[in-house]
């Protein structure tokens, strides 16, 4: 096995009911029915991300609370507003624990699926999206290009002009060219860069690669 990848395990089946499923939280990662939803390890990965999107500390929109790791990078750079789509029930309660420490800020969670919230957007200068997905990593629903692509009709049009939107893109170290004709479709300009010496655990079932490409996108 090439050190650029570990070897990963399998994931069991998730309920269809898992947006009201128990959650599991310790320092290392987010569970869910056997489903690592989020490790500690793309802490680097979420700071860039958020690095990104605050660098006119707007308005932002996050899709996917998690751990609130990439949240807490978000509110640190200092935001005028925040607003986080959150389909679990139980995550949520994590978020109202996660939003006391940041009082001084207008925060907000839309309780779904962004597919269902997405009538509530409003307007925004950054936007992350990170949502965890059921499908297994690798399968046609969770490619960056495919799963990026069917949310961008959607959320561009309350991107404001200048915005940066950016995503978890799944790509080790480069973007196919489908991928970037995706993007130049709806934005004007595209920067990404590679995270690199990144360490998942042996176990980690959604990522098998020491880099990652991280994605601004400007409007």
């Amino acid at each position: 096995m090439s050190r650029r990848f570990v070897h990963g395990t399998k994931r069991p089946a998730m309920p269809e009911d898992w947006a009201q499923q128990e959650v599991a939280y310790d320092d290392k990662q987010l569970m869910l029915k056997g489903h690592q939803v989020m490790q500690a390890w793309e802490d680097r990965i979420m700071k860039a991300m958020a690095e990104n999107i605050t660098e006119t500390h707007g308005d932002i929109l996050e899709i996917g609370f998690g751990m609130g790791i990439s949240a807490t990078h978000i509110l640190e750079q200092g935001v005028r507003s925040y607003t986080v789509v959150e389909p679990n029930v139980n995550v949520k309660k994590a978020f109202e624990n996660w939003r006391e420490k940041y009082a001084s800020t207008p925060v907000n969670l839309l309780q779904g699926n962004w597919q269902d919230v997405s009538g509530q957007f409003t307007e925004y200068d950054g936007v992350f999206f990170d949502p965890y997905f059921v499908a297994d990593p690798g399968s046609v629903e969770v490619e960056s290009s495919t799963a990026v692509g069917s949310f961008l009709p959607l959320v561009v049009p309350h991107i404001r002009e200048g915005g940066v939107m950016t995503y978890f893109t799944r790509e080790i170290d480069s973007f196919s060219r489908a991928h970037q004709r995706m993007l130049f479709k709806y934005f004007r300009s595209v920067e990404i860069r590679k995270i690199a010496d990144l360490v998942p655990p042996d176990d980690c079932n959604y990522w098998w690669a020491d880099s990652m490409m991280v994605v601004k996108a400007v409007k």
